[in-house]
């Protein structure tokens, strides 16, 4: 029995010993590896919710229920974030963010009733989310990422009617919602990050963040059910425990990667990207367009380079912008308006760029030309404004090259793109003068037409 039971028993025991051995040596040794992927990083962007629906609002008028907040871009958003890199492909984080966004207007669709809010009036959301990463070889210095986010998020809302002190109309402010609630909230993350160093990177990013449930209550007691939503840009810098491996493609030091410029002679560029319109006066009006919609930048340009730092384009560009918001002055407020800003315009560029011999490569440039724009608004289902200009117009340009082969380049930069005096006229013959200006984020490839060096 002794010999039957034996060398089972042994088997049995060694296989025991080596389960157990396995299940604490190797967690062991990966903590024990640990603090070596930790990274800690910092992000500052640009955010723009969609407008807030109450379906319970109650309006003073008789049977009108539901109501709208139109909300501002809000810059700057800020988030913080430290993360463990799992392995050469994921990456967890727990990343703490602050949001905000000024009120616009409060709109009762059936009865057309507008409110303009206090000009202290916003909508804050400060977030603690678990963040799930994928990252993409490339073999490149260019890497991309992909991830998803849960948490919980707490928003503050406060929504107001204005006090006005005029000559025709006096009142004081009147609370309408100040409350805050906490709600679920998750994103969808996709940017690439770029090696400045090897410790630090730096990353962009856009991110579609959304707190589905806010339960909130009016200033009357009346319950709320909404959500917010937001599609943001962002930067960040972060900064990694342990220093990128040089024989990795990707995550080789930028500084001691040299890669030969592109050649000289004639290039081809596309970008496409998002354009934020900032409020513009009217003059002659006392009134403005107090609020654009997000529009698309697409960019075709045709240029030069001349030498490893210097290049000059001619660049077509197409913008375009819904307007939202005509604001008439405090007295009179604020009215919902439909209808777009469209601008195409034709620029010189002349472009510098920095450390030329680098795989990554900052630049900056300025541009001049001539804009043609075309305004179809209207307000109150009325034609406030359908007519078109020519002006000058002028950029700066602020950007990184990505070294993609040794004749294909990408790209991405932040433009400010502003006109002179356009100057329309109203359907009723009143002059209507006033500009443009757009902060614009754009990606794209730069293609050489010489043969490489």
């Amino acid at each position: 029995m002794t010999e039957t039971y034996s060398e089972p028993f042994k088997i049995t025991v060694n296989r025991n010993l080596l389960a157990w051995a396995l299940l604490t040596t190797a967690p062991m040794s990966v903590l024990a590896d640990l603090p070596g992927h930790w990274y800690a990083s910092a992000g500052v962007g640009w955010n723009h919710a969609a407008n807030v629906k109450f379906n319970e609002m109650l309006d003073e008028s008789p049977g009108e229920t539901g109501a709208t907040i139109d909300l501002d871009f809000g810059a700057p958003v800020w988030s913080a974030s430290l993360g463990l890199a799992l392995n050469n492909a994921w990456r967890v984080e727990l990343e703490a963010a602050y949001r905000h966004n000024d009120t616009e207007i409060l709109f009762f669709a059936n009865s057309g009733r507008e409110f303009h809010p206090d000009p202290v009036d916003e909508v804050e959301a400060t977030s603690l989310l678990v963040n799930l990463l994928r990252d993409f070889e490339l073999g490149t210095a260019l890497q991309p990422y992909v991830g998803v986010g849960l948490g919980v998020a707490r928003l503050d809302y406060r929504v107001g009617e204005t006090a006005l002190d005029g000559s025709v109309i006096q009142r004081p402010r009147r609370p309408i919602i100040d409350d805050r609630a906490t709600s679920l909230a998750f994103q969808l993350i996709a940017g690439f990050t770029m090696p400045l160093s090897r410790r630090l990177d730096l990353a962009a990013d856009y991110r579609y963040w959304r707190a589905p449930s806010v339960k909130l209550k009016e200033a009357t007691g009346r319950e709320l059910d909404t959500d917010y939503a937001a599609n943001s840009v962002w930067l960040s810098l972060r900064y990694r425990a342990r220093a990128h491996d040089q024989g990795r493609a990707g995550w080789s030091t930028t500084t001691e990667r040299m890669s030969p410029a592109p050649p000289s002679g004639l290039y081809i560029a596309g970008q496409l990207g998002a354009g934020f319109a900032v409020d513009a006066e009217i003059s002659d009006n006392r009134a403005n367009f107090d609020a654009f919609d997000l529009g698309g930048v697409a960019t075709l340009a045709v240029g030069y380079r001349l030498n490893d730092r210097w290049r000059f384009e001619l660049e077509a560009a197409h913008r375009k912008n819904a307007v939202e918001i005509i604001d008439f002055n405090p007295e009179f407020g604020e009215d919902r308006a439909t209808g777009a800003v469209r601008a195409n315009s034709l620029m010189a560029n002349a472009i510098y760029r920095f450390h030329p011999q680098s795989v990554i490569a900052p630049y900056t440039g300025f541009g001049a030309g001539l804009v043609w724009a075309d305004y179809d608004v209207n307000v109150r289902g009325s034609k406030f404004i359908d007519d078109d200009d020519s002006a000058l117009a002028a950029q700066v340009i602020v950007g990184v090259d990505i070294a993609v082969s040794p004749r294909v380049t990408f790209s991405a930069d932040y433009r400010f793109w502003l006109t002179a005096k356009l100057k329309m006229e109203q359907p009723d013959g009143r002059p209507l003068h006033t500009h443009q200006m757009v902060h614009s984020v754009t990606v794209g490839l730069r293609c050489s037409l010489a043969k490489p060096r």
